[in-house]
């Protein structure tokens, strides 16, 4: 019986640069603090943690003199200003470059001011760091959205001048009809350009694409609270294969394999190496004796740089 491995799959550039963040202000010798998960993986947070990492939702909670890291997510202008009136001894900004590029893009919205649609959840921190680089101008307003319905309630003031951006980790299919339908009711609209679409989304899902057409099963390998695994699940289920989200080797125990010959892997952008290979272990037991990896047309080679950046 066989795994197949999508390919890729796990960490992407912008995800190694957060871990580097962390790692380099443990080094700074203060104590650290990271403004809420660096990124949405259980396994990644919980070995910080056992470094003396401490993760909070609001900077008030954290002692003068720690070094503050803002998490891959990004915060919104009014944190940043804050963080900057603290007496911290560092502030590392971890903010995927991709989602730095979206912020740029809003505020020069705001300052131009032009109505913006953001498309995703309003309850993810991308979302309300991006929401936070928006200034309200002479009347100008950012709305969001996250199904098709709720573009029918939309009241714009100028769709003359008008833009959309969106989440980085969405389930494209979905965002796509979100899109097509903002098109048709604002013919006018700008969207993003090619930069601030995010590679290893796309990279992912079209991988997955791909794995599900020899695998009888499909696992993702990723945390209950990560966007993108949970788009990677979205779209394998969407693909007609029973599909699971698992976070850890215990999640396998109560899936049944009976009757099955290949069983396909995948794992989202946060997803470090050592979770995808405990996985692999534990199906090597069950029985999943040869791995193949799945040949790709598309390799990774963005590298994001870390800067020292601090204030």
């Amino acid at each position: 019986m066989k795994i197949f491995l999508a390919n890729p799959r796990g960490f992407c550039a912008g995800v190694r640069r957060a871990i580097d963040y962390v790692n380099f202000a443990l080094d700074l010798r203060h104590p650290v603090y990271v403004k809420h998960e660096i990124v949405h993986n259980t396994h990644v947070v919980e070995d910080f943690r056992n470094r003396g990492v401490t993760f909070v939702e609001d900077i008030s909670d954290i002692p003068d003199r720690s070094v503050l890291v803002f998490s891959a997510h990004g915060v919104s202008k009014s944190i940043f200003l804050e963080a900057k009136n603290r007496d911290f001894s560092s502030v590392l900004d971890a903010t995927c470059p991709l989602v730095k590029k979206i912020h740029h893009r809003i505020h020069r919205a705001s300052r131009n001011s032009q109505d913006v649609i953001l498309i995703g959840d309003p309850k993810h921190p991308e979302v309300q760091g991006t929401l936070g680089q928006y200034e309200e101008n002479n009347g100008s307003e950012i709305h969001v959205v996250n199904s098709l319905h709720e573009i029918d309630r939309l009241k714009i003031r100028n769709t003359e001048n008008l833009i959309f951006s969106m989440q980085t980790t969405l389930w494209m299919d979905s965002t796509k009809k979100i899109v097509q339908k903002l098109f048709s009711k604002f013919p006018k609209i700008l969207g993003p350009s090619s930069e601030e679409i995010c590679y290893a989304t796309r990279n992912r899902q079209e991988a997955l694409r791909n794995l599900s057409e020899r695998s009888d099963i499909i696992l993702v390998v990723g945390s209950k609270n990560s966007s993108n695994s949970n788009s990677l699940l979205q779209l394998s289920n969407g693909l007609g294969v029973r599909s699971y989200l698992i976070d850890s080797v215990e999640d396998i125990e109560n899936i049944s394999f009976d009757q099955l010959s290949s069983v396909g892997l995948t794992a989202g952008a946060s997803t470090p190496s050592s979770a995808i290979s405990e996985i692999i272990k534990r199906l090597k037991v069950v029985g999943f004796d040869e791995v193949q990896e799945i040949p790709t047309s598309v390799e990774e080679r963005t590298i994001f740089r870390s800067p020292r950046f601090r204030f």
